[in-house]
């Protein structure tokens, strides 16, 4: 798999900001902030999310939350946990937007769907606190040729509510603010927007979320060929032996032990749709392939129908979720575009 030279600079990579937000957030009380301020934006919490983007049907995935948007791409948002379990109070600490582009096209190159500078701080605006002051911007400029891609300055935004807010132990330390990074394809254009909490004890992290697609891409293409070589297996069966149900249980066991290593994998933003579809997929044939051991040990006809038809469905899933890694890796230029 080619080098990642390029793209998606999201300058605060969703698991990076995990590993420093969890130890400041957890174990912490009801923050001290007026919800009207941050419900349903950055520093909100997840009951508020659910609660003003109900319609967005959201989606939890290993690397967030995703909510649909008319006018947006991708909407993905990292909740971090006050407590060891997953709660409606979880802190929305990091939030991944991007234009309502082609999802195929690389976040350097241009989209014409693309915002402007001024539309993208328009919608940050949205999803930032409602007291939050954005420094001025300035102005990108155009990439060589094979160059990374421009970007302008890393603009913080400062919020009243969030400084007063206490996130838990050490966040006292440093005040807490948020910051906006750009991905800009050209120097009047926007392609990809990440809003952050940020504190003086939480430097920013500028790091590649490509190079995490990379190895995401490889142990999940590992993961699928794996998978796809268990569910040829089943065509190998003889279906009136009377081992067959156990054999089907087996391959069972395998595909759920690849849905469960797949799970421990945290997907960056562009694959967070391919992770939940595979998923999907890998979870639908665990069950189809139970649900068909049980129909032939029992013999039971009705049983096993509903079984080929979950098996069905499966299929189905599957396809959307290879169709969706190729859509990822081509928007981190791991693989190549349409012809």
């Amino acid at each position: 798999m080619p080098t990642v030279q390029t793209l998606l600079l999201i300058l605060t990579i969703l698991i990076s900001a995990s590993m420093g937000w969890s130890s400041h957030i957890e174990g912490t009380h009801a923050a001290q902030i007026d919800p009207s301020i941050v419900d349903g934006r950055l520093g909100g919490d997840r009951d508020s999310f659910d609660a003003a983007y109900a319609d967005r049907q959201p989606e939890v995935t290993g690397s967030g939350t995703l909510f649909s948007f008319d006018d947006l791409g991708l909407f993905l948002v990292n909740f971090q946990a006050r407590t060891r379990e997953p709660a409606p109070s979880d802190i929305a600490a990091v939030i991944v937007i991007s234009s309502p582009r082609d999802p195929a096209t690389p976040a350097d190159a241009s989209d014409a769907m693309d915002w402007t500078t001024s539309e993208a701080l328009e919608t940050a605006r949205r999803f930032l606190p409602t007291d939050a002051v954005v420094e001025p911007v300035s102005r990108g400029t155009a990439p060589a040729d094979g160059a990374s891609p421009s970007r302008s300055e890393q603009p913080s935004c400062r919020s009243e509510a969030l400084a007063e807010t206490d996130f838990g132990p050490g966040s006292r330390e440093g005040r807490i603010d948020c910051q906006i990074a750009m991905i800009q394809p050209t120097p009047d254009t926007v392609s990809f927007l990440t809003l952050s909490l940020t504190s003086s004890q939480l430097p920013v992290v500028s790091q590649d979320p490509c190079a995490e697609m990379e190895t995401w891409a490889t142990a999940t293409g590992d993961h699928m060929s794996d998978a796809e070589t268990l569910i040829a297996s089943i065509d190998e069966l003889d279906l009136t032996a009377t081992d067959a149900p156990t054999r089907l249980d087996e391959i069972a066991d395998g595909l759920r032990a690849l849905a469960d290593d797949q799970r421990e994998l945290v997907a960056p933003p562009p694959a967070a749709r391919a992770q939940q579809a595979l998923l999907g997929a890998l979870d639908d044939y665990v069950a189809a392939l139970e649900l068909a051991a049980d129909a032939i040990a029992a013999a039971d006809n009705t049983q096993l129908d509903e079984a080929v038809e979950l098996a069905t469905t499966a299929r189905d899933q599957y396809l959307v979720a290879d169709d969706r890694v190729l859509l990822a890796l081509r928007a981190c230029s791991l693989a190549p575009g349409e012809t």
